[in-house]
Order: structure tokens, then C-alpha cells, then sequence
């Protein structure tokens, strides 16, 4: 089933082609059980991909030495910048 998510990271719609059946993801809609339990047969990455939108090249980008830190005065904190925008907050603005 082909499974579609807007990673935080990169705000980008990701989309993932998952060994899933419509019954599951009913399932797991309905919040009452635990997403390792109704996608057992998946991998913690792909299970990921279906919490949070989040792919391996958005975990490559954030942990690589690409990411940018900055002193953000929003949050009163140095943390990791993407596009211009904090990545703790998304408010501040790069100067």
C-alpha cells in the first residue's frame, strides 16, 4: 500500500510503498493497540516512516556535519537550523 507523510524535517511529502494491508492501518487509526503490535511485519524504520513522516535521508541530514547550529532567539537555545528555521521551534529566523 502506498503510504504518503510530511516529514517535520524537510517538509516534504515523502511517500513509501509498505507491505500493509487497509485492515491494519484501521487498526492502527483506531489507537488501540501499539503501532509495534498492528505492524509487526515491519521494520522499525518503516513503522517510523508511519509516526512521523520521517525518512534515512532526513536522519542523514540531521545528524550529518551539513546541519547548521545556531544560536536561536526564540527558543533561547543553539540548536540544529533547516531551510533557515529552527529545527526545535520552526520560528526563529537566521540573521
Amino acid at each position: 500500500m502506498l503510504i504518503a507523510r510530511t516529514s517535520p524535517i524537510s517538509n516534504s511529502v515523502n511517500e513509501r510503498e509498505l507491505p500493509i494491508t487497509e485492515e491494519q492501518l484501521l487498526r492502527y487509526g483506531e489507537g488501540k493497540e501499539p503501532i509495534q503490535v498492528v505492524f509487526k511485519n515491519l521494520t522499525p524504520e518503516q513503522r517510523e516512516f508511519i509516526l512521523t513522516g520521517i525518512v534515512e535521508e532526513d536522519w542523514d541530514y540531521m545528524f550529518s556535519d551539513k546541519t547548521i547550529r545556531q544560536y536561536c532567539h526564540v527558543c533561547k537555545e543553539i540548536t540544529r537550523w533547516i531551510n533557515n528555521t529552527c529545527g526545535k521551534c520552526g520560528r526563529g529566523e537566521m540573521k
